[in-house]
């Protein structure tokens, strides 16, 4: 971790979450895979990043390489969202009308169902499980992608 008294030159050694680069040297995957393992968390929607970070001197090491990197580390997102969303796509399982593909169940009067379409497949899903739904489906996608699965969605923090 970067001693919160000491600050950041150019060429030090930028130790955050045990992986070492020289911060003029950095990638923005690179800067991508620190910022997950510091716990920062990312998203894309368009071409803007929104992220929410731990109050730590690693973290912030961290969004300043973000910075740098800004129109790179949006393409990568960018990238990622799109694979995800494919293979989602790709791997989509329909079910019977009205039945859950999450949690089984039927219908309920103040939780209605939410259809899904990929093709000409189609599943029901409660409002209240498609979260649960889309979260699972992701961290799917990533292990079958092989994109790191950010720190604050691991099981094993």
């Amino acid at each position: 971790m970067i001693d919160s008294l000491r600050t950041q030159r150019e060429g030090d050694p930028l130790k955050t979450g045990g992986v070492v680069g020289v911060v003029g040297a950095v990638s923005a995957a690179d800067a991508l895979k620190l910022a997950r393992r510091a716990g920062i968390r990312l998203d894309i929607n368009g071409d803007q990043v929104s992220l929410e970070w731990p109050d730590t001197s690693a973290a912030q090491a961290v969004i300043d390489l973000l910075r740098r990197f800004k129109p790179e580390v949006t393409e990568l997102l960018s990238a990622e969202r799109r694979a995800i969303v494919m293979w989602i796509n790709g791997n989509f399982r329909p079910g019977p009308t009205g039945r859950c593909v999450q949690c089984g169940g039927g219908g309920r009067q103040h939780d209605p169902f939410v259809s899904l379409f990929v093709g000409e497949d189609r599943a029901d899903i409660h409002a209240s499980c498609h979260a649960k739904w889309i979260a699972e489906q992701e961290a799917e996608a990533w292990v079958a992608l092989g994109i790191e699965i950010p720190k604050e969605r691991r099981t094993d923090k």
